[in-house]
């Protein structure tokens, strides 16, 4: 794996958790607006990775496994 495609990995899966203890935050009522708008700044950076990474992969600057 590559080091772009291993910090793609580790901030997917920091997501991921980030998601798990809003949806948490919401259930019980809280989830400051400070909370919320963190987690949505931080999928806004998840896309833009994504999107550059998915780039990257489709023109071979980063490689696929066989």
């Amino acid at each position: 794996m590559t080091r772009s495609t291993q910090q793609l990995v580790d901030l997917l899966e920091a997501t991921h958790w980030r998601i798990f203890l809003l949806t948490t935050q919401l259930r019980d009522g809280t989830a400051t607006a400070g909370e919320q708008n963190e987690v949505a700044d931080e999928l806004t950076e998840l896309v833009e990775l994504l999107r550059s990474h998915a780039d990257d992969t489709e023109s071979g600057v980063v490689p696929t496994s066989s």
